[in-house]
């Protein structure tokens, strides 16, 4: 009885210690993730327009902070809104690296932004 109970607490363990990894990550990727949306929002300066706007850019992201590749994956369908899209991002790189605790080596991400009225 004893030699089952201590497997059923080795088992427990690993997988809370799995579970608290893994929610780690999540938490690291979640505050790199706004990190990243931070910056590009800081930098963007919609044009006027009389009505409302939104564009999704997908950005893939290196270890490094660099970026791979950057582009418009739902137009607002507004030339001048989503040129001022790109050059937010543009404005943005490089982004901060990974944290230390993320072995990945890219990060794609995709972020909306909007210009309401």
């Amino acid at each position: 009885m004893k030699k089952a109970g201590l497997i059923f607490g080795i088992i427990s363990f690993i997988f809370l210690s799995a579970a608290n990894v893994k929610a780690d990550i999540v938490s690291y990727w979640s505050g790199y993730t706004k990190s990243v949306q931070s910056k590009i929002e800081s930098n963007f300066v919609p044009p006027k327009s009389k009505e409302s706007l939104s564009a999704t850019v997908s950005l893939k992201i290196n270890k490094d902070g660099s970026v791979e590749s950057c582009k418009i994956v739902d137009s607002s369908g507004n030339a001048a809104f989503d040129e001022a899209v790109m050059k937010a991002v543009d404005a943005s790189i490089p982004f901060s690296a990974f944290p230390s605790e993320i072995i990945d080596n890219q990060y794609n991400m995709f972020l909306k932004l909007e210009s309401l009225k």
